[in-house]
Formats: C-alpha cells, sequence, structure tokens
C-alpha cells in the first residue's frame, strides 16, 4: 500500500531488503524516514514520477557507495534504451569515473567501476540485458528523470560533458561505415539524448566527436536532412576552434560537401569540395 502497488518500487525495495538482508518492517522504517525527506523538494505539479517511487529511490541511494551513486549520476544522461555494457570498460571510462568520485572527495580502490557498476545492478537501479550477443544494461525513464533532478544546477554542465565523453570514448569512428553500423545502432538513441541535452547549452560546450558520430551515422543511413545542419555546425566550430587550414576542419567541410551532394545541392557541394582538396 505504501508503495501504491508501483512494479518499479516494489522491485527496487525487494532489491534492498535483499542486498541489505533487513526484514520488511526494517525498511518500511526506513521508507518513511525518506518520506519526510522527500517532501521537502518533491512537487506533483512539475515531476512526472509518483511520491512513492521517488520515497524508494531515496531509500535505495542512501545506501549505495560514492562511486555507484557517482556513477548512476553519470548514467542518467543516456537514453533509456539498453546501452552496450562496453561503455563502462574503456581505459577512458575509468579515469571520468574516479574523476567524477574525486570531485566528491572520496577514495577508490582498482576495480572500482566494475564494482560500482555490480552494486547498482543488486540494488535493481540497472538492469543487465543482452541485444544481439552485445552485454547491455538499461535504466528506467522515472529513475534517470529522479536522478538528473537530483543533480546540483552548477554540477550538471560537468555531468553531461562527462558522460558525452565516456560515450565517444567507446563510439566506432567513422560512423558512416557499414561495418560499424551495428555498433552504432545500438549507440545512436544515446548519441542522440546526449546531443538533444548538451545543445541547451553554449556553444563553447558542444562536443564535435559527438555531432561528427551523430552526422555521420545519418549520412550512412542515408538521412541527409537530419545530418547536414548538425555537419554544418560541426564545421562552424571547427573553423572557429582549430582554423581554417587544419585537417580536421578539412575533413568536416569534404563531409559537409558529400551530404549536399547526396542532398542535391552541387553548387555548394562542389564549392566545398574544391575548398577541401
Amino acid at each position: 500500500r505504501e508503495l501504491d502497488g508501483r512494479a518499479l518500487a516494489l522491485e527496487q525495495a525487494g532489491a534492498f531488503i535483499e542486498r541489505q538482508r533487513c526484514s520488511l518492517a526494517d525498511y518500511l522504517k526506513r521508507w518513511k524516514a525518506g518520506e519526510a525527506r522527500v517532501r521537502q523538494w518533491f512537487d506533483p505539479r512539475l515531476m512526472h514520477y509518483p511520491r512513492s517511487v521517488a520515497i524508494t529511490y531515496d531509500t535505495t541511494m542512501r545506501e549505495v557507495g560514492p562511486a555507484a551513486a557517482a556513477l548512476f549520476r553519470l548514467l542518467s544522461w543516456f537514453a533509456a534504451d539498453p546501452l552496450p555494457l562496453g561503455v563502462l570498460e574503456t581505459p577512458k571510462a575509468a579515469d571520468i569515473l574516479i574523476d567524477a568520485v574525486q570531485c566528491e572527495g572520496t577514495r577508490f580502490s582498482q576495480g572500482f567501476t566494475e564494482e560500482a557498476f555490480a552494486e547498482l545492478a543488486a540494488f535493481s537501479m540497472v538492469k543487465r540485458t543482452d541485444i544481439q550477443g552485445t552485454p547491455c544494461f538499461s535504466q528506467h525513464r522515472l529513475v534517470q528523470e529522479l536522478t538528473q533532478n537530483q543533480i546540483q544546477v552548477e554540477e550538471q554542465k560537468q555531468s553531461l560533458l562527462r558522460a558525452i565523453s565516456m560515450l565517444i570514448a567507446f563510439a566506432p569512428k567513422d560512423a558512416y561505415r557499414p561495418e560499424v553500423w551495428k555498433e552504432w545502432g545500438l549507440l545512436i538513441t544515446h548519441a542522440e539524448a546526449l546531443w538533444q541535452r548538451v545543445k541547451i547549452f553554449e556553444q563553447s560546450l558542444w562536443d564535435t566527436s559527438l555531432m561528427d558520430g551523430l552526422a555521420l551515422y545519418y549520412l550512412g543511413q542515408g538521412r541527409d536532412e537530419e545530418a547536414i545542419p548538425i555537419q554544418s555546425e560541426v564545421l562552424h566550430l571547427k573553423e572557429a576552434r582549430l582554423g581554417l587550414d587544419n585537417r580536421d576542419t578539412l575533413l568536416a567541410k569534404n563531409d559537409l560537401a558529400l551530404l549536399l551532394s547526396n542532398h542535391g545541392e552541387r553548387n555548394e557541394a562542389l564549392r566545398l569540395f574544391r575548398e577541401a582538396l
């Protein structure tokens, strides 16, 4: 009754009880203590989830370790779709999480990334799955929204940029190539979610590697109308950041020319091709 029969809240409560080896009465006591805390920030007019889910979330997050909590905040920026587990297994991902945890003044041990993820899985805050032979995991959309709401405004930009760097470190280059479409097929909704979230901030925060990945994947899929605006922004950013004659700037110009040529804008495409050559 306290959890309103919500499947998400019941699953997380059950995982908490099993993980912490506490009784139902003990859990209920902790849950009711969290109810008073959540009342201080929960606004049913603005939030898209019931208060019972928020209290259950708060009860769990007070028990997870700092590394698991930091990882959970990073993951909240991704889409709710299954995300390849490999995103968390790169050396860059470990460095990113170390940096996030150190900002909170917490010490870490070797293998803490795997331990942090295992802790989240034990509390049923992430769910393992397998997509076409690729180990993946996912978060519930409501839990992601709850997590984002708990990140301080001044920390949101840095947290989002870390999540973008984590994806880019894993994503295959040259996303237009057919041999990487399987990998990018599992990443595209996450790249789109990260792009939608970061582009509301100032352009100085825009990651051209993320934008390149999106535009080139769209190019390979024949989605030129979606790719051209992004690739145009990539070119402008690289011109401003790297200079007109930088190799990466010229490659971006060539990629935009390819897109415009496919889209029938041959005169502009020819001009860009010539400049790039």
